[in-house]
């Protein structure tokens, strides 16, 4: 595991944007995977999200 020193500060500051980063990545992923035709049920399988997530965010998606 490799650590980057990003400043000093609250814990939940610094999780917060991890958190952001991870989220905005899957959410990529997720409009890839239904871009190549995939269902919400493979798109959890292959990512590890939970369906009701995929749903909300192919849904979110298909809303734009």
């Amino acid at each position: 595991m490799q650590l980057e020193f990003t400043g000093f500060g609250p814990e939940a500051t610094h999780l917060l944007h991890y958190t952001e980063q991870q989220r905005k990545i899957t959410e990529e992923r997720i409009a890839e995977l239904n871009n190549q035709g995939l269902t919400v049920r493979a798109i959890a399988a292959e990512t590890g999200v939970s369906f009701s997530t995929v749903h909300r965010v192919v849904k979110r998606l298909n809303n734009q």
